[in-house]
C-alpha cells in the first residue's frame, strides 16, 4: 500500500517503524498435533523399564 502511494520503503524499514511505535503483533504458534491422549478410559500400564538395572561396562 505504501509503494502504491509513492513511498520508497522495504519490509525491513516498515518493521523497524512499526517496532518503534509498538505496533508489531504476536505471531500465532504453529499447529502441533497432540502426541499423547491422557484422557482415555484404557488401563495405564506401569513403566517396566524403570526397574531395570543396567550392567556396568567392562574394561578391556
Amino acid at each position: 500500500m505504501l509503494r502504491r502511494e509513492g513511498w520508497a520503503v522495504n519490509r525491513k524499514r516498515v518493521l523497524r517503524l512499526m517496532r518503534e511505535d509498538n505496533l508489531l503483533c504476536l505471531r500465532r504458534a504453529a499447529f502441533r498435533a497432540p502426541t499423547t491422549d491422557t484422557r482415555h478410559g484404557w488401563p495405564i500400564w506401569p513403566n517396566l523399564a524403570r526397574r531395570l538395572i543396567r550392567p556396568r561396562p567392562t574394561s578391556c
